[in-house]
């Protein structure tokens, strides 16, 4: 079917990159075209805010007249006992959800379950229902939970997305990408799109591991704890950019901030506002242990290190040309 200028934009603008265009897409109209036949993986869409991951839930509620999309921030609601949300619906999608440390144990077996026991209005005991929902999260989060370190197959992961030109741009596109998806007809052109697209391509069994979900699996909890162990033990104060070029020293640099903080919490490290002088900043966080410690007096040794950091986060954040940062050091 000829695509109009807008959907096609907006298809380019979430999706620069035609694989995951392609992926996305098929796995879009096998919803509609198979809605009884359930793919085993699920799409993780992460980037900017308001670069329209969460319209891929709207676009398939317009094809499905409206109905049997599920669109909502909190996990819980679809995995706790006995909910109908999965077997309700052709689509469940976690916009923006916050993840606990057993969201993805809990996705992986919804995920595979044929089957749920639900408690349905009226009915003393629970009954089984068949389940033929799809799973889509969308955040903007670098990593949507945490997945252990296991290697999955359960993910399709795109590319982040990111704004064409700028946050206010992208917001006035979204604007008239919203008025054509209230125009009269859209709805019937949008299933009509999905009913004509090929899927003899489609894989419903088993889909691929991008670059992309392997950055966000990285380290396994266990072993990232081992290697920020090691390096707390040699550096009780240190600036968070040392703590990201000892990892990416190590080979660990694709590691999320969010597995950072949750991984150096346990170790009872928190990140405290210090006056260190010499920096870009009267207070700077420090990477530091809890507790009686916090309020020891920073060493000369240490000081220098906290500086030399901040510097290289400048220059990394391009709020310093390096140069420059040389000149002032001499």
């Amino acid at each position: 079917m000829p695509v109009p200028d807008i959907f096609n934009e907006y298809l380019h603008r979430t999706f620069p990159f035609q694989q995951d265009r392609d992926m996305v897409m098929d796995w879009c109209a096998d919803i509609i075209q198979n809605p009884a036949r359930r793919p085993e993986w699920g799409v993780i869409l992460t980037g900017d805010q308001g670069t329209g991951k969460s319209t891929i839930a709207t676009l398939l509620k317009k094809a499905l007249g409206g109905r049997y999309v599920w669109q909502r921030e909190k996990y819980a609601l679809a995995l706790e006992n006995f909910s109908e949300v999965l077997p309700n619906n052709l689509l469940v999608c976690f916009d923006d959800a916050l993840p606990r440390s057993s969201t993805y144990e809990e996705l992986k077996f919804v995920m595979s379950a044929k089957e749920l026991s639900v408690n349905i209005k009226y009915v003393q005991k629970p009954q089984n229902r068949a389940v033929y929902a799809r799973v889509l999260v969308c955040t903007n989060l670098d990593v949507p939970f945490d997945f252990g370190g296991q290697e999955d197959r359960r993910f399709y992961a795109c590319a982040p997305c990111t704004h064409k030109n700028s946050a206010t741009e992208s917001a006035d596109f979204f604007e008239q990408f919203k008025a054509w998806l209230e125009q009269p007809g859209t709805a019937e052109y949008l299933y009509n799109f999905f009913m004509d697209r090929d899927l003899r391509s489609f894989k419903p069994g088993s889909t691929t591991q991008t670059d992309t979900l392997k950055r966000m699996i990285g380290l396994n909890a266990t072993d990232l704890s081992v290697v920020l162990r090691g390096i707390v033990e040699r550096n009780p104060f240190f600036h968070n950019e040392f703590l990201l070029a000892e990892l990416s020293r190590m080979g660990h640099g694709m590691v999320s901030a969010e597995r950072i903080r949750t991984a150096m919490s346990r170790l009872q490290f928190e990140q405290r506002r210090r006056a260190v002088p010499g920096c870009r900043s009267k207070q700077v966080n420090v990477w530091q242990q809890r507790g009686s410690q916090r309020n020891r007096k920073l060493t000369p040794r240490e000081v220098q290190a906290i500086q030399h950091s901040d510097r290289q986060e400048a220059i990394r954040k391009g709020e310093l040309d390096a140069q420059d940062c040389t000149t002032q050091q001499h």
